[in-house]
Order: C-alpha cells, then structure tokens, then sequence
C-alpha cells in the first residue's frame, strides 16, 4: 500500500468516526446515501451514480438502490457490472454482491435494487464498478462510513424492524414502549424515525418490488387508504408487501373507519377465501382484539420474560381458534374467533398464511393513547415480531441449536479414533522407535524416521476421514410448506443442513424469491478470520463463496414465497361420500389426511406423483384415532436432536471457563435470553400440525400431508443424498 493510499484510509476511518461521534447526539438512522462521481466531474464517461442503502436496520435482506444516469443518453447498448462489499472494518468485507446493469440505448437512466443479505452491522461499504473489463475509478468507492447511529444500533434482534408507510412525517413517541426497558428509564421519548436505526420511513411510492427487499422486517405499518391505491396504482409492490406477510411477516393496516365497513375493503385486497354468510360474528374471518391482553406493559423484549399468565391467553386464544374452526365454514388463513366484540374496540386480526394482519380502526393511532400499539404488540408475542425469535437463529450470535440438526454418523470428529491413533503414533515415534534405533546402533536416523512417520501418520488420519464420510454431498432438511391452490401461492420454510465431501464449484443456487439465510454454530463476522460471502444476483441468485464449504456441516434456513403450479386434485364423488384425490403436488405422499367441505376426514398413504386414489373415509372415532396417531407418528421422525455422540461432549461444555465467557457475551448483549430455534415459526407450525392431526380439528377443504421433499423447497444443488428429513405441506383447496 502506497504512502498516499495509507494516508486516504487513515482520513475515510478518522472521518467515520467523527460520523458517528457527531450522530450519536441526534440519533441518526441507518444507512447512507451516495453520489458518485466525487469531485468537480459531474459524470465519468457520461454516467453518475446514485447508491442508496438507507432502510431498518436489523438482519435478513436490505434493499440497496442503485440509479444510473447516462448524460447524454447513449446511442449504444452499455452494460456495468457492479460490486458492492460490506464489511464491519475498513478493508475487511464480509459480504460480497455482484451484479450487471443494463442501459439499453437511448435510455437517460436505469435504476436496480439489490437484496443484500445483512449479517452484521455494515459499518463501510464498497463499490467497484466496471464497463467491458475497465475499472471506473471515479464511479467506484472504497470504505465509505454507513451511519447506524441510535437505538437499536447494536445487537441485531432485541428492537423489531419496522416501515412506516407515509406521505408525511409521523411522531412515533406511540413506539417509546419498545426502548424503554432496553435502553432508557421510563419518562424518556422519542419522536421520529430518524432516532431509532430499526425504524424506516417511506412514501408509498418509495416502495420496491420483490418481497425479498422486505425480509428483514418485522412489522409494516400502512393505512387502508395507501393500500387500496398501491392495490391498484403498483400491483407488483403491493404483490411484494402480500408475499412477506404470507411468509410470516406482520402487516398493521390502520383507517379501516371506526364502523369497521373498511374489512371488506381489505378482504378483497388481501384476496382471501369469502366467510360463510351464516356466521354470526360482527366480524367474519377476524378474531377480536383480545381483552386478557390489553392494558399491559410490554414486557423486557425477550419470550422468557413473559408472565406466565400472558403465556396461558396466547395458547387459550390458539385453542379457541382451533376449536371454532372445526364448525365454521371458513378459510383456514383466517382464524375464527369472536371474543365478544364491542364498537369501540381499538383492532381486530387475523391469520394470512404464515403471517398477521392487524386492522385498526383509528385513521390516526399516533396519536393519543399508547396502550393500544402495546396491545398489538403483546398480541403478536416478541415470538412473532422479533426477528430472530421468528425465524428461531441469530445472524450476530452464537447459535447453540446448529448442534440439535447435524447429519447423524457423518462430518463428526472421529475422537476417540484420533485419541488411539495418537497415541500409538506417540509411544511407537518415541520410546519404540528410539529402543530398535539404539538396538542397531543407528540413532542418527531418528532424523529421518521421525518426519517420515508424522507424515504416514498424517496421511493415514487424513484417508481414514476421507473414507469414513466419502466424498457424497448429504443434506437432511426439515420443511414447513403452506398452499394456497385457490391463489396458486405457496410458502415454503425449511431448514438445511448438508455434509459435502467436495463443495461444488459453482457454489448454491437458488431462486430470486428465496431468503437465505446462514445458521452459524459459532459467529466470526466481527472477528479478523470471520467467513467470507459472495452474492452474485443473475436471474438468479448464485452463492458463489464461503455458503458451503467442504467436510464441514452447513446449515441455512430458507424462506420461498412464489407462485406454485402444484395441488392436490380432489375430485367428490357421485353420491358425496367420498372424495378421489390426483398428486400434483411434485413429491411422493407418504400420509395425507383429508377434510372435505362437510368438515369429514379422510386419509390416504403412499401415493406417487401424478398417481391417484379413492381416500378412506374415516367414519369412526377409533378410525380417527387410528389415523391420527400414525400422523404423529410420521411428525415425530426424525426430530431435531444432537446426534448420540455429541451427548457427552455437549455436557461436557455447559461448564468451563470458556463456555461461561460466550454465555456471559449474550447475556451482556441480550439481557440473558439465549437463542433457541425450538420456538421458531417453522417449529410452531410443525406443532400446529399435530395438534390438528391429534384432535382431528383440520379445518373444511384442507389436507395435511407428509411427502418426499416437494419441489417448491429449492436446497441449491443437485445430486444430494438426503436422509433423517422431514417434508409437510399443509394445503387448501
């Protein structure tokens, strides 16, 4: 590095933390803006850049905007390719994005929004741009300083991610409750976005496409009003903002007019299954807000420090869903509860696949009374609007559960091999080896024995590894799929753990509408040797480095949500007694238990793709029961365990002096709640599931079935010998 280099990085770090330093009074938010090229040159080759990385701090993907303008537009095609780096340190990234911009001749400017996954504060940010092989210094930058000053700027998950959707600037001292007990004494404020690095601020016409740019939310806040015009004005937006909801995401729609005539409105934009008109609820599809929950203070942030007594309303008020849901003729995206609901009642919910919409009355619930925001919130559970509790791993903490789904009998440490090997290395290349050397009166070729016997050793261990887990790519997955057939929309969450014995070349693959997100056992980011990633986004996104690397277990979650051509044809019979069934579904059905639109059960087993078959009505309760205990039976394979030969190792380490120092780490920075996966919303769902399948309660035009890995869960490479896997897809029809 040249002297002149050295003195330019000293400036751009001296100059990020006089950023910081002068942020930390007025609580800047997060991200940055910048306008390249820098300088009295207006244009490099005729273009400028616009880079764009401001939006809610927190995990999973950040949208990062890049606008192109051509002065005078070009009389060519021109194509850049463009890489953007993040990283926590000057000159040390952890992330790597590439990507081509195309500007078609005539074109004065083009604009692209990239994904960018975030695993850590992006505290600098790099941008190296190229057009037909030429590095373009003045459209490139190196180390520039993101600002993520203010609260929520550190320790990734303990405030949600929120968006505020406004034409106007809005006074969120309504939201003091999320920071009161994290960062600040109660009394204490805030007023604006601009305060909490978690918060975003947009106009509806900011808005982007692609529900991936919105994964790393928690929560988005809209009025009916702005919803019903990006309804009909953005479609593809509104498709964007629908897709992240059903995946799991929350949605508050506020203005639905205190007559509540705004929910049919909203019913037809969400486009969900029309209510039976013989229901008797004063809002059909819609569960009440729930009075065990109002008037409380949101509790410390964290699932365990919840009352118990607020634990016990959540699963009464589930029960009750499940339980309503047995009679009522209704969509199964739409629980169907009615708690005695009053006019003057501040919200009502309900269940859009994965996700929560919550409508609320007022047209201006910033103002005045806080409690009602509260009550949402402890509606939702931190389980829900908590980002790392909802997709049960942590992107900037150690992740203990990695341990509960290793690939059983392959890619563990051989130890007590090592230990027998070693030890015969050591008594043979010592005492043995020196005994029949001095024996013949040859000790100087202790000099070459020695070396010579460590590599045999070395080699030896190195081909017993080697043979023991070959060199087959091993995956064992866990998923969760919703279908929408009615919608032709599907919802996929799975866990992935692989065992490669050489990594492909050409690293993972995966479709532009599936989050992927790295489940580390133990985090580096902020460490000198932390993993490096690359990112290139195609048609495609191509995880080209540091996602799966070789002889060493690998987990992702993924989260899909797409349009889907499978189903399940479900066909009545002449006389209604009985349905026939056709597998479309991609995958072989090991067990499906079917309801039909008279609220009858039916099962079925073993069915082939494209084969089809007569179900078995289930007409008594011993036949039920029957049916039922083999469905939980198919769930509880293959749950998520360490293998039998970490069981030991893994007591071992709950004490030490190391184990203490990591566990006094998060308690340090999450006020001792510790990750866990088992509360996940994949986990939750599974659970669901059985309770269905156990009480018989499936909800009318519904199926549950356990398959071979449907094709809409995308593992990113071919050639996988998968085992101890557990596929569901839970369907309406």
């Amino acid at each position: 590095m040249t002297r002149g280099n050295r003195v330019a990085r000293i400036i751009i770090v001296a100059g990020g933390l006089l950023l910081a330093a002068n942020s930390a009074p007025t609580w800047a938010g997060s991200g940055a803006k910048f306008t390249l090229p820098v300088g009295p040159k207006p244009t490099v080759l005729g273009l400028s850049l616009a880079v764009n990385c401001e939006w809610a701090d927190g995990s999973g993907y950040r949208p990062v905007t890049i606008d192109v303008a051509c002065t005078p537009p070009s009389k060519i095609d021109r194509t850049l390719e463009v890489q953007l780096s993040a990283g926590t340190m000057p000159g040390r990234s952890y992330l790597t994005v590439n990507t081509e911009i195309e500007i078609p001749a005539g074109t004065a400017s083009v604009s692209k929004v990239l994904p960018v996954p975030q695993a850590a504060r992006q505290q600098f940010l790099s941008l190296d741009v190229w057009e037909d092989g030429v590095h373009l210094d003045g459209l490139s930058m190196e180390d520039r300083p993101v600002p993520t000053g203010g609260f929520g700027s550190w320790g990734q998950g303990e405030l949600p991610a929120l968006l505020f959707v406004t034409t106007s600037k809005l006074d969120v001292s309504q939201f003091s409750f999320l920071l009161e007990s994290i960062y600040m004494p109660t009394g204490n404020s805030i007023n604006t976005t601009a305060q909490v690095a978690t918060f975003a601020e947009r106009a509806p016409s900011e808005l982007v496409e692609g529900w991936l740019n919105y994964n790393g939310l928690d929560v988005i806040l809209i009025s009916l009003k702005d919803l019903e015009d990006l309804a009909v004005g953005s479609p593809k937006v509104w498709q964007a903002i629908r897709q992240w909801t059903c995946a799991g995401g929350n949605l508050i729609v506020f203005g639905v007019y205190d007559t509540w005539v705004g929910l049919k409105s909203l019913d037809q934009i969400l486009d969900l299954a029309s209510v039976s008109a013989q229901t008797s609820q004063q809002h059909p599809g819609w569960t009440s807000a729930p009075l065990q929950l109002a008037d409380k203070k949101l509790k410390e942030g964290t699932a365990r420090g919840w009352a118990a007594d607020e634990a016990d309303v959540v699963r009464e008020i589930a029960d009750a869903e499940a339980e309503k849901a047995k009679t009522d003729q209704t969509a199964p995206d739409g629980p169907i509860v009615d708690q005695g609901t009053s006019s003057d009642e501040p919200f009502v919910w309900r269940r859009v696949m994965m996700g929560r919409v919550v409508a609320m009355a007022r047209s201006q619930p910033f103002t005045g009374d806080p409690a009602q925001f509260q009550w949402v919130f402890n509606t939702f559970g931190p389980w829900r609007w908590k980002w790392r509790f909802r997709h049960g791993l942590s992107l900037d903490i150690d992740n203990p559960s990695f341990d509960n789904f290793l690939i059983a009998d392959i890619g563990l440490p051989p130890v007590r091999t090592y230990l027998v090997l070693i030890t015969l290395f050591a008594v043979t290349i010592g005492p043995v080896n020196y005994w029949l050397l001095r024996r013949k009166g040859r000790l100087h070729l202790m000099l070459f024995t020695v070396p010579a016997a460590a590599l045999l050793a070395s080699g030896s261990l190195l081909a017993y590894v080697v043979v023991a887990d070959g060199l087959e790519a091993r995956l064992r997955a866990r998923s969760f799929t919703q279908l929408d057939q009615r919608r032709h929309e599907a919802v996929s969450w799975a866990r992935l753990s692989y065992y490669t014995g050489l990594a492909p070349s050409g690293g993972l693959r995966f479709p532009d509408d599936t989050a992927v997100l790295p489940m580390e056992r133990v985090q580096t980011l902020d460490t000198l040797g932390g993993r490096k990633r690359q990112l290139t986004w195609a048609d495609e996104q191509l995880l080209t480095r540091g996602w799966l690397s070789s002889r060493t277990p690998t987990q992702h979650l993924t989260v899909r949500a797409h349009p889907t051509t499978q189903e399940l044809t479900v066909t009545p019979s002449d006389d209604q007694q009985h349905v026939r069934v056709r597998n479309r579904l991609g995958a072989k059905i090991h067990h499906l238990l079917l309801c039909d639109d008279q609220g009858r059960l039916h099962v079925g087993a073993d069915l082939a793709p494209r084969g089809q078959v007569a179900l078995q009505l289930l007409e008594t309760d011993e036949a039920k029961k029957a049916a039922a205990t083999k469905i939980m039976h198919a769930l509880n394979q293959n749950l998520p365990v360490p293998p039998r030969e970490m069981e030991s190792e893994l007591s071992a380490t709950t004490g030490g002096f190391f184990p203490q120092i990591r566990r006094a780490r998060a308690m340090y920075r999450y006020n001792g709640d510790f990750q866990d996966s088992s509360n996940s919303l994949l986990e939750s769902e599974l659970t669901r599931m059985a309770k269905l399948a156990i009480d018989q309660s499936l909800p009318p035009r519904t199926y549950l079935a356990i398959v071979e890995r449907p094709a809409d869960v995308v593992v990113g490479m071919d050639g996988l010998i998968e085992s101890q896997s557990l596929h569901v897809i839970f369907g309406q029809w």
